[in-house]
């Protein structure tokens, strides 16, 4: 009887496969090619936007450094 369950297992195993291959198969693709292409142009469009690329004006900087106020009560 083990050895039934055992090959019952591995069958449904084998269906499980077949049908995820199977969506897998039908998933649209695009070449490499394409998709490098659309991403330098979505790069290329975000530039102006990016941070990292252009200085941050200090008036919106939340990271600059605070002047230091020393009060004396």
């Amino acid at each position: 009887m083990p050895a039934s369950i055992s090959n019952e297992h591995k069958i449904d195993d084998a269906k499980k496969m077949i049908e995820q291959l199977k969506r897998e198969f039908n998933i649209n693709r695009i070449s490499i090619a394409t998709a490098s292409n659309n991403i330098k142009k979505y790069c290329e469009k975000e530039a102006c936007n990016d941070p990292m690329l252009n200085k941050i004006p200090p008036s919106s900087n939340p990271f600059r450094e605070r002047k230091k106020v020393c009060n004396l009560i």
